[in-house]
């Protein structure tokens, strides 16, 4: 049984980990598509 714990540990904890550095990697693209929609607004706001 105890074997059977460790396993499913070390098969969960690397998944685990997968998702949380696509998750990361899927936040950082989502703000920087905000930043560059800010960036233009200011743009135009001043250069208007």
């Amino acid at each position: 049984l105890i074997g059977l714990m460790i396993a499913l540990y070390i098969t969960m904890d690397s998944f685990g980990t997968a998702c949380n550095i696509t998750g990361d990697g899927a936040i950082a693209m989502v703000m920087n598509k905000i930043n560059k929609k800010l960036k233009r607004k200011k743009e135009v706001v001043v250069g208007g």
